[in-house]
């Protein structure tokens, strides 16, 4: 099982699975991907769709709440092996949630940090390895879920080209 979360996060496209771009919130009822308990901090917000990015760094997408549509995070889809998240991690997240291997598709909450005004320079980008979002690609649903190991950063610096 170690490899089966790699491959379906590989091979699952989250941005198939919540939000046609052109719904006006993002997503509608049969699109929506549902948080059962909402995200930290944000526990009435539980239905939110993906959708790509039309400006921005390539591979971000947005995640939207359809109840608040304010209410938006920037997300990276871990593909495996380009960050340091451990597979057997991934696969014990997968299985205290109920999600198999197959259905799961793992999302990384993006920060923005300004960089001084310099010529041409872009923000810092960082990701919570900490606290991925495990998408249930099959059921539409997720929970952004805290690993057991205190090893990963809640803010890990993205390469430039991310």
């Amino acid at each position: 099982m170690a490899t089966e979360v790699e491959n379906a996060s590989r091979d699952a496209d989250p941005a198939s699975v919540g939000g046609a771009p052109d719904d006006a919130a993002g997503g509608n009822g049969a699109s929506a991907i549902l948080f059962p308990q909402g995200l930290p901090g944000f526990p009435a917000a539980t239905r939110f769709a993906l959708r790509r990015l039309e400006h921005g760094p390539e591979g971000l997408l947005l995640l939207q709440s359809t109840d608040d549509p304010g209410l938006r995070f920037l997300v990276l889809p871990y593909l495996g092996g380009q960050l340091p998240l451990r597979r057997c991690d991934l696969d014990s997240a997968c299985t205290a949630l109920g999600i198999p291997a197959e259905h799961a598709a793992v999302l990384l909450v993006v920060t923005r940090q300004a960089v001084p005004r310099t010529e041409g320079a872009a923000p810092q980008l960082f990701v919570n390895l900490r606290a991925p979002v495990v998408l249930d690609t099959h059921r539409r649903t997720a929970v952004q879920h805290v690993l057991a190991s205190p090893d990963y950063a809640f803010r890990f610096p993205l390469p430039a080209a991310a």
